[in-house]
């Protein structure tokens, strides 16, 4: 499978509307706007003269992958476009970068978690969110409880954009708690710092305190687990803590996590 920097993929799973678009505008990519185009008729038969002929075609809409080439193109040049994630949680929020984009090729299990019937009187969101979950690289082993440098990473589909609202990840509220508690709460969908401390109120169950693997997590709450697959990706990371623990030939090794949204989704 190749990706939009050459080939586009086969597949598109998501396109991120919201981001193609925003991310369209600071390119001065043709959205949405008609482009006419005019061509040139010549003299037939003995009929003097030329004239043109002018048709219009709709322009590029956000969902179309052929506007992903010159938008990942961009981030490469820009140099907001990586290949690996994160080592760690300083990396990414004490570095210098406007946007920190990832792509990758990775084996990833998605889980959906319904929504719909656990949504308070007068609430509205999506019906489901659907998280892809990968596993870490292959880690550095640690020297010390410290030091690690790999990560899981849990993609979100439905989210179109998103901003945590400090300048580091806060103790005590895991990427995948922000997954499985913050993100299905649309009461807390305008993240303030508030309603973060009200979730602080009660123990992470989801953080790296438990020794089963995030998908099961995820089952235990009513998530469906579907088949893990090979996808090709770009996400934007959002959050990312130190709060996660992955069982590593046989022994329980601490590593970060990762919360992110895609660019794309293709298989």
């Amino acid at each position: 499978m190749n990706s939009p920097g050459g080939n586009p993929p086969a597949s598109f799973r998501v396109i991120n509307r919201r981001l193609v678009e925003s991310l369209g505008r600071a390119l001065n990519l043709p959205l949405n706007v008609s482009v006419s185009t005019e061509s040139e008729i010549g003299v037939t038969k003995g009929i003097a003269g030329r004239f043109k002929r002018t048709r219009s075609d709709a322009g590029l809409t956000s969902d179309d992958p052929r506007v992903l080439p010159a938008i990942v193109t961009a981030l490469r040049e820009s140099g907001q476009l990586q290949v690996l994630r994160p080592n760690d949680p300083e990396q990414y929020w004490c570095g210098d970068h406007d946007g920190w984009y990832v792509h990758e090729r990775v084996l990833a299990t998605p889980v959906t978690l319904p929504l719909k019937d656990r949504l308070p009187d007068g609430i509205t969101g999506p019906d489901a969110l659907t998280v892809w979950i990968a596993d870490p690289p292959e880690p550095v082993l640690p020297q010390d409880d410290s030091d690690f440098t790999t990560s899981f990473l849990f993609i979100v589909e439905e989210i179109g954009e998103f901003q945590w609202p400090m300048r580091w990840f806060m103790s005590g509220i895991s990427s995948l708690r922000v997954v499985a508690e913050v993100l299905t709460d649309p009461r807390l969908h305008t993240m303030a710092a508030e309603s973060l401390f009200e979730v602080l109120g009660s123990p992470d169950r989801f953080g790296g305190w438990h020794d089963d693997h995030p998908v099961e997590r995820l089952r235990e709450i009513g998530g469906v687990v579907g088949r893990t697959r090979i996808i090709d990706t770009i996400y934007k990371i959002e959050y990312m803590t130190d709060e996660q623990s992955y069982q590593y030939k046989g022994e329980k090794l601490r590593v970060s996590d990762i919360l992110a949204y895609p660019l794309y989704i293709a298989e």
